[in-house]
């Protein structure tokens, strides 16, 4: 029996199969989804731009509380969080771990 479930098999402790995403290691991912989503979707999508080691652009990000509050704690951590305009957030977590000023 795997301890891990695949996208054939269903665990009641996991999400729908259909909802889920199984990415297996061993090559870099790269490119664009497109994700439509409640405004809770934002901060998750803001702390997995840490994965990456490039800039993420998020695009229609909402205004609100706790955008601004992930945007703090992504930048303590080192992370750059740059409004674009547009509804847009560039993410670079190209210096995380690096002490870094407020900006």
């Amino acid at each position: 029996m795997s301890a891990e479930p695949s996208a054939r098999s269903f665990d009641s402790s996991y999400p729908d199969p259909g909802d889920m995403l199984v990415v297996r290691g061993g090559t870099p991912l790269c490119g664009e989804i497109r994700v439509r989503g409640a405004k809770n979707l934002v901060s998750k999508a803001m702390v997995a731009a840490l994965l990456g080691s490039t800039p993420s652009t998020l695009y229609d990000v909402p205004a609100i509380r706790d955008v601004e509050v992930v945007t703090g704690l992504l930048r303590l951590h080192g992370v750059r969080v740059e409004p674009a305009g547009d509804g847009r957030l560039v993410l670079d977590p190209a210096n995380v771990g690096r002490r870094t000023s407020r900006s």
